[in-house]
């Protein structure tokens, strides 16, 4: 058996950029399906619906991971992205890292979107 890696420090160079690549596709991916699939009259309208019904009751711990919330619906996308597509080589400091960075590109993401929103809007 190979020596297990034990932290983020010890990847190689590559292995390193592929995590980043793939922690950009969790979180756009996270994104297109909170901030755009959810909303009405799209594929996954009923369950935006149903996480801001469980906001509405009182269940955000439920809620806000299931969609109510970006950035912890990207924090558990980037999560579960990361142990099944990591799965046979799962490291603890790589999937906090990887969630992590899930979360930050999609915080990215949503303030560009603002930004462009606002530029529309103003001219």
């Amino acid at each position: 058996m190979g020596e297990r890696r034990m932290c983020y420090a010890d990847l190689q160079r590559s292995e390193r950029r592929m995590l980043i690549l793939e922690s950009v596709s969790a979180a756009i991916s996270a994104w297109v399906l909170c901030r755009v699939l959810m909303e009405p009259g799209m594929i996954f309208e009923k369950w935006g619906d149903m996480a801001h019904r469980l906001n509405e009751r009182g269940l955000d711990w439920l809620a806000k991971p299931l969609g109510a919330c970006g950035v912890c619906f990207s924090g558990q996308f980037g999560l579960w992205f990361y142990l099944v597509a990591w799965r046979d080589r799962w490291v603890l400091g790589e999937g906090v890292c990887f969630t992590l960075q899930t979360i930050f590109f999609f915080l990215i993401i949503d303030r560009i979107e603002t930004w462009l929103n606002q530029q529309k809007e103003s001219g």
